[in-house]
Formats: structure tokens, sequence, C-alpha cells
């Protein structure tokens, strides 16, 4: 399957391309008329795990405008915020639930738009996958083994404020406990995504 336009990496301006492509969050592009035109191996995997037949991928592919794709009273809200986002030119961000029937996640969403003003790109982080029965059963000892060194010590970003995870050190999560209450231990340094498109010369 097609996963990004033929001129999609001219347009990448302020991310770089193996970045977002090796990443193991969910990241799709879309244009400045807001039509889909990028997906990452890592969407094409998420979606196949939503649905057994991979609609969401094969009913809308590249090409396809983003307003086609969703219903109801959210597809208002994430319409106005991705053309809020082109139009300011500013970073946005959200926390939304995707369950399946069986399955409980929460997803953390960053939107930024490509300095150049070709489009966005949709970081999807997953904060928390579990079973639906044990929705209330994370509690923040699981979180501080998690993330938390052998030297009691976090990473945080110091620009998006996720935090690393301890074995799984390229993946980046938002972790609203560590963010409402002070860690006592916490050294600052900067993710990937953020470093690409604030930092890096490319």
């Amino acid at each position: 399957m097609k996963r990004y336009e033929e001129d999609f990496k001219s347009k990448l301006v302020g991310l770089d391309f193996d970045t977002i492509e090796n990443s193991p969050h969910s990241i799709f592009g879309l244009s400045k008329e807001l039509k889909l035109i990028y997906f990452n191996n890592a969407w094409l995997q998420f979606s196949k795990t939503v649905d057994d037949k991979s609609c969401i991928s094969v009913n809308y592919p590249l090409g396809t405008s983003v307003e086609n794709a969703m219903t109801g009273t959210l597809k208002d809200f994430y319409i106005f915020n991705y053309k809020k986002v082109l139009n300011e030119s500013k970073v946005w961000t959200h926390e939304y639930e995707c369950s399946s029937a069986g399955v409980y996640r929460l997803f953390y969403q960053e939107v930024f738009p490509l300095k150049n003003g070709e489009g966005i790109i949709v970081v999807n982080s997953i904060r928390t996958e579990k079973n639906i029965q044990d929705v209330n059963a994370l509690e923040l000892t699981n979180l501080k083994l998690e993330y938390t060194d052998l030297n009691g010590m976090i990473t945080q970003c110091s620009n998006c404020r996720k935090i690393q995870r301890i074995h799984e050190k390229e993946i980046w999560d938002w972790v609203p406990i560590f963010l409402a209450e002070t860690h006592e231990h916490i050294s600052h340094s900067i993710c990937p995504i953020c470093y690409d498109y604030y930092w890096s010369k490319k």
C-alpha cells in the first residue's frame, strides 16, 4: 500500500522523514487542504489492531479529505483545531480515548504545522492500553516502575514534558501524574519529535 504522496518529502519542513517514519507512535500527515498525504508504519499497524479488515487505511487512502474520514461532533472539533493549527502556525495538543470492545486506550495527540505552511503532521502517542476490565488497575507504583530508573530518576522532555520510558527509550509518553505532582528526581532531555521540529537544522 502506498503510504505517502510523491511530493511529501519536499513538503516536510521542520521534521525529519526518518524520525517520523521510524517512530513507534502512530503518525499521519495532512496537506493544507486537509487531505491525507502520509501514514507511517506504526499508523498502519495500529489501524489493523482496531479493525482486522484494515478499513481505516483501505477506505481512506491517500488523497482522501480527512473530513470524509470523520463523523459527528468530533469531526467539527478536529477540523476546527486542524485549521487553527494551519492558520496560527502553533502546535496543538490534547488527550483522547480510542478504545475497542476489549481494550481501553488513551492517546495524546500533537499536531505540528509544517514550517512552510504546506500541511500538518499528527502524532498519536499511546498513553494507556489495557484490558477493559482492568481500567482502574494501573497505579502510581506501576507508573514509577515504567518511568523511573534504578537511581530513582525520570527523564522528561524539557519542551513538551513527555516522559521517556525506561525499557523502551525511543518512546516518550504523556504522564499527567508526573505533571500534577513535582517529581523529586527529574532530569531533562529532548524527545526526538521536538528535537526535529524545534532545534534540528535539517
